[in-house]
């Protein structure tokens, strides 16, 4: 821990995605949960954080495990809608291209059980529009605990923050190359 707060809120960078079943190497996703997310859905990451760290499962056992523990209610939603803060100025995740960093403040809120279709949303690159994030594939619609709805911030606050944390970009960038991101044009700020 490098800070113990009093909010109640939490902030951590992961680097397991259980779900896409591998050891992905250079996952750095920083995720921030207020109170309510904090009680109840630190505890998976960490789960996986601890499986993966002993060396005693492989990426299927872990996403097996995790799936488990959600379909028999060990793992649950948040008591109440809030929010996770995401707005660092990089995230280095897995999507359906592979793996790239994403310049792409935005806000999530607590929305189990819901796909895009409920909300009328869809992910359209440069837009401002609520899609959702959902575990899709692994768990269906009825134990989808770990669904959100992204807002992306918008053009004046992303910029903002790309401003306000250049340095924090040109450290990471110093550590590792496969951080370096080109900040120039917002919109398309992506890099496999």
């Amino acid at each position: 821990m490098a800070r113990q707060g009093t909010n109640g809120f939490s902030t951590f960078v992961n680097r397991t995605e259980w779900e896409h079943v591998e050891f992905a190497p250079d996952i750095y996703e920083p995720i921030s949960y207020d109170s309510a997310g904090s009680k109840v859905y630190l505890t998976p990451f960490f789960d996986v954080a601890a499986m993966r760290a002993s060396g005693k499962y492989t990426p299927s056992q872990i996403k097996d495990t995790i799936v488990k523990r959600v379909n028999n209610g060990t793992y649950k939603p948040a008591s109440r809608v809030g929010v996770s803060y995401m707005l660092s100025p990089l995230l280095r995740v897995q999507t359906e291209q592979g793996i790239v960093n994403q310049v792409m403040p935005h806000y999530m809120f607590y929305a189990p059980y819901l796909d895009d279709n409920d909300i009328g949303g869809s992910w359209i690159s440069g837009s401002n529009q609520p899609f959702m994030v959902n575990s899709g594939k692994v768990l269906d619609k009825s134990h989808s605990i770990f669904n959100f709805i992204i807002v992306p911030a918008g053009e004046d606050e992303k910029a903002k923050i790309i401003e306000e944390d250049k340095d924090l970009l040109r450290r990471l960038a110093e550590y590792k190359s496969i951080l370096k991101i080109e900040t120039g044009n917002t919109e398309t700020a992506h890099q496999h």
